[in-house]
């Protein structure tokens, strides 16, 4: 939006002044995605990720910056620690110049431990999650199928239109949206 603001004409000092803000906070907004490939920044843009997120891709080329993207989107963590480990993860040719020298391989370690850490916590929450929607399915089906049952029964169906119709219509509707398809 700052983007946007300045692209219509608005000057940064204004800007700044409206916001009552530091202008060169204005300005990192506006390069915070520079050095950004098109490609990572359209896999990010629907999620919300911290500017020292974007700050820790700068460091890597453009295509370990789409990895990067994708595995934070598989992951659904756009955490900073968790940027900074798959940045400390990365080969020394795919990070840009300057970082090249920069490498510490005992932080390196330390990180890559607590990126693996995080990562078996995540595998741990999926695998849950995974072992849980069978039973969760079925249990819908059932209750789709008891609810579906009760609306066909018209005595029952006329019985909740009289006396609770809110509760007749939440169930038809259950009965009608529930896509059992999978």
């Amino acid at each position: 939006m700052t983007r946007y603001t300045i692209s219509q004409g608005v000057s940064e000092e204004r800007l700044a002044r409206a916001l009552q803000v530091d202008i060169k906070n204005i300005q990192d907004k506006c390069a915070l995605l520079h050095n950004i490939c098109p490609e990572a920044v359209r896999m990010l843009e629907k999620t919300t990720i911290s500017g020292i997120s974007l700050r820790q891709l700068k460091k890597v080329t453009a295509e370990r910056q789409v990895e990067i993207a994708e595995t934070m989107n598989y992951a659904n963590n756009y955490s900073v620690s968790f940027c900074r480990g798959l940045l400390l993860a990365t080969r020394k040719e795919q990070l840009v110049g300057c970082h090249q020298k920069k490498v510490n391989s005992a932080i390196d370690y330390v990180a890559l431990v607590k990126m693996q850490d995080e990562l078996e916590n995540l595998q741990h929450e999926m695998q849950l999650y995974e072992d849980s929607y069978g039973q969760n399915f079925l249990n819908l089906v059932v209750a789709r199928g008891y609810l579906a049952k009760l609306l066909g029964n018209e005595r029952v169906n006329i019985f909740l239109q009289q006396h609770y119709s809110e509760i007749a219509t939440a169930i038809k509707h259950i009965v009608d949206s529930v896509s059992l398809e999978g």
